[in-house]
């Protein structure tokens, strides 16, 4: 049984029940609802020796429902498998045709055209186009059935399961390790396991998430000893701090001003006072040395996190980050990272003071009253109750609280960035309007959070007062009574003064540790991705590649059952000039972002001089492709910078040569700086015309062995077209070229043409036999010319 679903008990024993044998099976796709729509359970199960889907139906009342929300977020959207099913009918795919997915509303469904009569067999020897055309007439009649439904949490599997199906119906070979399957099955390149959530693909086995501190922990190994250093002060101030009030209390007080005590003296009173004022100074000191080596090795290792975080984001592939905007990825660098590091610079040093002050105050306490220590306690299990119930709260609102701050911070990015477009449209008062929206949203959600830490601290406040006065009664009842000194009172006043402060510091300490823990998750969910797209540990080196480009049955999606290229079979020669024509939409760019391994195929395989892309090492696969696109994007900095960005290693002369090739070298010298000029973010100046021609200069300076353009030259005016265009020449020249354009002009130094329709090669040939064909390039031909000659002859 080939690798896609694995059937359940219940589902195994309905087919086994109507005598069909589980070795039979070839390969079945279980679905989160039932045949009617309805929430359940239900198998779609492909038998190629006899050519029939088996429909099997579990019964919604043997479905456990679950009672409690999993703590383990990994088991939320897990459902028990159902424990009864039944095998409703069996579909021969002799009569069905044109097996798909699409969607309806919220609903995915699989649908299939149901013939009147079975499919007629087919003699081998006819042509091609016979075979053809006897197939059409018999799939023109019949009616379309909807054959099961599903969510689009099962969307990927179907689209497979539908893949499988047709490959195999038609003769083809499907094996273990086809390609179809690798989505369903990625492992870790680390330990090898498959990943729990193969959309998320963080290994558990390699990182665990319950293990946050650990992973900050991480961090601080390459400054252990400096930490090492801090702690140990930070243990040693904490002891000194506890003989403090014992010195001032029992020592000073009883020892030697009482004049029973057993150390009366004028020398002993000097002694004692210096040594509380040189424990003072100590523990000074000691502050001094901690704080100074904190800041010495939290500032690098706060550029440590960020520098990985940022790292992790730039081996991540587009996939992940287009999930995500700009705003919410550069807080993951900056403000993320700057939470953990003042929570290891500030957090970590005062709990470990207070934790170790804390102990050493309670047994100080019980040593001088026990019975009065035990009023000091009344409060601390109110307390640690009140968080008990509180705490959880308050870090789902902290979460809350966080998601409207970046909703905010989204939209700000977004309006700022296309002030241009509000501009031009007059929507101002819209765009305040929506930032008045999310402000106050983000007011809302803070203000609860505030609300519920105010009534949480006042309280703790509250109670702790109420125990000092208590203390206070008692004790002066002890001291009146004889049953305390006053010295031992006083000693005992000062530990509970002390003792007060770390439990303020606790009952805010929760805050800085959600926050904190709140960071170290999204980090995690940055650092802990592995890249879908990664380098093959026997990966070959092509540094010099000829440029042949064969793709074989390739399919690819953004989205399950939205398909966006179909079973496309290509073969580009090297130093071939070819182009993709095709309504927006098809599938061009994507078809070319393929190539340069930007995304994997879901189905198939992309090859380079007879290699497959996966087994070719990244670095020199996208050193031998240079891609000129219609958005050019350029970076903050000279224009030197600029073009040099594609070899950082190369001479000035070299850089001027590539721009005057690209006809950019004229306009360049022309500006204030030359090429010193700066461009970029903040930078403007630049005709979109002068901006391409620097990205072209940036491509020829690179000296691909493929050259892919795309748009390259759109929305440009006919003389900035030309000087393009020339520049473009040179570039093309003896390497494999891929020009995309709607522009039909673009492509007249093309000598052969695929166009592409909804996913698919419809038409294929050098462009005047594409004209003589009569088809989709012809029909895009003549409506340009059309409308050329309209604009020509003034209409």
């Amino acid at each position: 049984m080939l690798p896609l679903d694995k059937l359940t008990e219940a589902a195994a024993a309905a087919l086994v029940e109507k005598g069909i044998s589980l070795d039979d099976i070839t390969v079945a796709v279980r679905m989160n609802l039932g045949f009617d729509g309805s929430a359940g359970e239900s198998w779609l199960v492909y038998e190629k020796g006899r050519d029939l889907i088996h429909r099997v139906s579990a019964d919604p009342n043997s479905i456990q429902i679950k009672k409690e929300i999993p703590r383990d977020l990994a088991d939320f959207k897990k459902v028990p498998d159902a424990t009864k099913a039944t095998l409703i009918d069996s579909l021969s795919l002799e009569y069905y045709t044109r097996l798909r997915a699409d969607r309806c509303f919220n609903v995915e469904r699989f649908l299939a055209k149901r013939q009147n009569t079975k499919c007629p067999e087919i003699d081998e020897s006819l042509p091609e186009e016979k075979k053809k055309e006897i197939k059409e007439d018999w799939e023109h009649g019949g009616e379309c059935e909807i054959i099961a439904y599903f969510t689009h949490d099962n969307g990927s599997k179907v689209s497979a399961f539908i893949n499988v199906v047709k490959r195999l119906h038609d003769g083809e070979e499907v094996k273990e390790d086809d390609s179809v399957f690798e989505q369903f099955n990625k492992k870790c390149p680390k330990c090898g396991k498959v990943y729990e959530d193969q959309n998320r693909r963080i290994c558990d086995n390699c990182q665990n998430r319950g293990k946050v501190l650990g992973m900050i922990w991480e961090f601080t190994k390459p400054y252990k000893w400096s930490v090492f250093t801090v702690f140990a002060c930070m243990i040693i101030s904490a002891l000194l701090n506890l003989l403090s009030p014992i010195l001032s209390g029992r020592v000073l007080i009883d020892w030697v001003i009482s004049p029973s005590g057993k150390w009366h003296s004028v020398g002993m009173l000097f002694l004692v006072l210096f040594g509380i004022f040189g424990l003072a100074i100590v523990s000074l000191v000691l502050n001094i040395v901690m704080n100074r080596i904190n800041a010495q090795f939290s500032t690098p290792m706060s550029i440590d996190i960020k520098k990985k975080v940022y790292d992790c984001l730039m081996h991540l592939n587009l996939d992940y980050l287009n999930q995500y905007s700009p705003g919410w990825l550069n807080a993951r660098v900056d403000y993320d990272a700057s939470y953990i590091n003042s929570f290891v610079q500030n957090g970590i040093p005062n709990f470990i003071i207070n934790a170790v002050t804390f102990v050493g105050l309670i047994v100080f306490l019980f040593i001088l009253n026990w019975k009065l220590t035990l009023l000091v306690l009344v409060p601390i299990p109110i307390i640690v109750l009140m968080f008990r119930v509180l705490l959880p709260k308050m870090s789902r609102m902290y979460t809350i609280v966080y998601r409207a701050s970046s909703s905010l911070n989204a939209m700000l990015s977004d309006s700022l960035n296309g002030i241009r477009v509000v501009k031009a449209f007059s929507k101002e008062v819209d765009e305040a309007h929506r930032f008045h929206q999310k402000s106050h949203k983000l007011y809302d959600v803070g203000l609860r959070v505030n609300l519920t830490s105010l009534m949480i601290y006042p309280v703790i406040s509250l109670v702790i007062g109420l125990s000092s006065q208590l203390i206070w009664s008692v004790g002066g009842l002890s001291v009146m009574g004889l049953e305390m000194t006053y010295g031992d009172f006083s000693a005992y006043l000062g530990y509970v003064g002390m003792v007060f402060a770390p439990l303020q510091f606790f009952s805010t300490f929760s805050n800085q540790v959600t926050v904190t823990l709140n960071s170290a998750e999204r980090i995690y969910d940055v650092i802990g991705q592995v890249p879908t797209i990664y380098e093959d540990p026997k990966a070959v080196d092509l540094s010099e590649m000829k440029g042949e480009i064969e793709f074989e049955n390739l399919s690819f999606h953004y989205q399950p059952n939205r398909p966006i290229l179909k079973n496309i079979n290509l073969k580009i020669n090297a130093g071939d000039n070819i182009g993709l024509v095709g309504h927006t939409g098809c599938g061009k760019t994507t078809l070319v972002n393929l190539i340069s391994r930007m995304y994997d195929p879901v189905f198939g395989s992309i090859k380079i001089d007879g290699v497959d892309l996966k087994k070719i090492k990244l670095s020199s696969l996208r050193n031998n492709i240079a891609m000129v696109t219609q958005e050019v994007y350029l970076f903050r900095g000279s224009i030197m910078d600029n073009i040099r960005y594609a070899r950082p290693d190369a001479t000035r002369e070299e850089v001027i040569r590539a721009a005057k090739l690209a006809n950019a070298h004229e306009f360049i010298i022309k500006l204030f700086d030359g090429y010193d000029t700066l461009v970029g973010s903040g930078y403007s100046g630049l005709s979109g015309g002068e901006r391409q021609r620097i990205s072209i200069a940036r491509a020829l300076l690179m000296d691909p062995s493929i050259l892919i353009l795309d748009e390259a030259t759109a929305a440009m005016d006919t003389e900035t077209e030309r000087l393009i265009s020339d520049a473009l020449a040179e570039l093309v020249k003896g390497r494999t070229c891929i020009t995309i354009a709607h522009r039909l002009s673009t492509l007249k130094d093309c000598n052969y043409l695929y166009v592409i329709e909804n996913g698919e090669i419809a038409e294929e040939g050098a462009p005047e036999e594409l004209l003589a064909q009569g088809g989709i390039y012809y029909k895009l031909f003549t409506l340009q010319s059309e409308a050329m000659k309209k604009v020509l002859s003034g209409m």
